[in-house]
């Protein structure tokens, strides 16, 4: 019995050591979890609101950025194979569309950001550039409230009323960055003026944008293992002076003096006229023009002709690339305004807007650039690759296609694509991409200005073709680019001003003689080479603008002008030749 009792108490003392022990801890951790996760919770909670009321979702943004780029990731990392190229441009779309959601959600500069990625045409797949194509439309506007907070605290006032007599709570515009208002001066006469106001959210998402930005570009470079963020640093300097106004406005009066150097175009086009007083680093005021729309244009032929309008906007743009070496790098329809010259009411004039975007050119690439110009219409192919080679580009073909839609006739294989073969197109891609990585060989030296350049080039392109191509706009950039080269004979006969200098202070013997008689027809022959090949370039012009007004008054048919004919030829090329595909979008800037 006392055996017994030993046992019973034994087993009661087991029983109570063991939910001592083990039993007990379990309320302490559930309390130490329930407190970590309502720890956890707190603390989200508050930086959210923090993130949402005060940091205009800053945050938010940049974590569904990481978290989309993350899925594209990983979806490319697993699908991205031979074995799966039926379903390639699929998995091209869907990404391509994951990322102008995440776009279109955050709003801002992830605008820009997206149309950069459409304008990356040739080098990601056309999925995305025709995905994205819906990103040039008008951005949404913020309420008034919002932006006449901006004036109040930018001007030190209470109300805008203080500083202007009136002003127009509906934007007329509305842009990624920034939206405009009219308003009226406090003088006698109620001045019009225009009233450009940074949008509330920018100043503090504008450096986490940019963040993002670099490593979006990073995803791209490690998934495509294409070199494409060397370009950032560049790109993310201009954007941080696109948001600045007061550079805007400094932008706006350089812009003004240079066009007024130059009398071939100073009288024919204009750049509104700043009010300091009334601009800071988020508002912009500027002189009001009345003009109608360049998009507008076809409606009021009559008044504004088409090649006259045109001839202007590739002068002026021309101008700036080739001698000022200050260039607006968003010369698109929605910023040009026609009207007739004040001063000469017989004359037409064109208005430039929005100067948030500039670069500068240095002397050395505008000469190389106007060098190269010149050395594709004379098929010079030592000069072009003695020029790209400098710009560390060892493609210089695809440069030439790509850069000026000029054929430059090289031994090449052709690349016969047949895009309904899925396991084809992704070999192609694969081919593709190497050839554009050995394109872009030596990122170092390239000059980052072609990066801009080829924008203004490109939206140029698009405005000419948007009124049938009325002008040969090749043929004028090419003149202005020989403007640059100037009288020296050296540039037509591949020798620098000194080597020409010293071939001329030589003691006259029989081989300087000789050299210099072959000095002289090698410039010359090449200068008129240059001449027959712009006769060329205006007999095709105006073969397709003949063909097209035929059509047109014959048969009620619209056929393509000659910007259609350049783009079908370079899209034609670059398939045939490089096996990369490219979206018609890719022409309409």
């Amino acid at each position: 019995m006392s055996k017994f009792r030993i046992i019973s108490n034994f087993s009661l003392h087991t029983q109570h050591a063991f939910y001592t022990t083990s039993a007990r801890p379990k309320p302490q951790k559930f309390r130490r979890l329930t407190r970590f996760l309502l720890g956890v919770g707190v603390l989200s909670g508050g930086v959210w609101t923090y993130d949402y009321f005060y940091n205009y979702s800053t945050l938010e943004r940049n974590f569904r950025t990481v978290f989309n780029a993350a899925i594209i990731g990983l979806d490319y990392y697993f699908n991205f194979k031979a074995e799966n190229a039926e379903h390639i441009d699929d998995l091209h779309l869907r990404s391509a569309q994951r990322m102008l959601k995440t776009c279109l959600k955050n709003g801002g500069l992830y605008i820009k950001f997206g149309q950069q990625i459409a304008s990356l045409n040739g080098i990601s797949p056309p999925q995305y550039s025709d995905t994205f194509r819906v990103l040039f439309d008008d951005a949404p506007s913020v309420p008034y409230a919002e932006v006449s907070k901006i004036i109040c605290k930018d001007f030190n006032v209470s109300d805008p009323s203080e500083i202007f007599s009136s002003i127009s709570e509906q934007p007329i515009a509305s842009a990624s960055i920034a939206q405009v208002h009219t308003a009226t001066l406090k003088d006698a006469n109620k001045t019009k003026i225009a009233v450009k106001i940074q949008k509330p959210a920018i100043e503090n998402q504008i450096y986490m944008d940019l963040f993002t930005f670099r490593n979006v570009l990073l995803v791209f470079e490690y998934f495509y293992d294409l070199p494409l963020s060397f370009s950032s640093k560049y790109v993310e300097k201009h954007m941080l002076m696109e948001t600045d106004f007061v550079n805007e406005a400094r932008n706006c009066k350089e812009a003004a003096v240079r066009l007024a150097q130059n009398p071939v175009v100073a009288e024919r086009a204009y750049v509104p006229k700043v009010y300091e007083e009334l601009t800071s680093k988020r508002v912009l005021t500027l002189e009001w023009i009345d003009g109608i729309r360049f998009q507008d244009l076809p409606q009021h032929e009559d008044e504004f002709p088409k090649v006259e309008i045109m001839e202007t906007v590739v002068d002026v743009f021309a101008d700036q690339i080739f001698r000022s070496g200050f260039v607006h790098c968003d010369p698109h329809a929605g910023n040009l305004l026609i009207r007739k010259n004040p001063q000469n009411p017989l004359k037409n004039q064109v208005v430039l807007l929005d100067h948030g975007l500039y670069i500068h050119c240095t002397e050395k690439f505008r000469h190389e650039y106007a060098l190269l110009w010149k050395s594709v219409f004379t098929n010079d192919t030592e000069n072009i690759r003695k020029v790209a080679k400098g710009w560390g580009i060892n493609d210089t073909e695809m440069f030439s296609q790509s850069t000026m839609h000029q054929r430059f006739d090289v031994k090449t294989d052709t690349v016969k694509v047949d895009l309904n073969d899925k396991k084809e197109m992704f070999k192609i891609q694969q081919e593709a991409s190497k050839r554009v990585k050995k394109f872009l060989a030596d990122t170092d030296k390239i000059p980052r200005e072609l990066i801009f350049i080829g924008r203004n080039l490109n939206i140029v392109r698009s405005n000419n073709k948007y009124l049938g191509s009325p002008v040969n706009r090749i043929n004028m950039m090419a003149n202005w680019a020989i403007k640059e080269i100037g009288p020296d004979w050296s540039a037509w006969a591949n020798k620098t001003t000194i080597e020409n200098e010293k071939l001329l202070t030589r003691q006259p013997t029989i081989n300087l003689i000789l050299d210099e008689v072959l000095f002289v027809i090698k410039s010359r022959f090449n200068y008129w080479t240059f001449r027959v090949g712009l006769l060329l370039s205006s007999i095709v012009f105006q073969v397709t603008e003949t063909w097209k007004q035929l059509n047109g008054a014959l048969f009620g048919k619209r056929v393509g002008g000659f910007e259609e004919f350049l783009d079908s030829q370079m899209k034609n090329e670059m398939e045939q030749k490089f096996g990369i595909v490219i979206d018609e979008a890719a022409f309409d800037g």
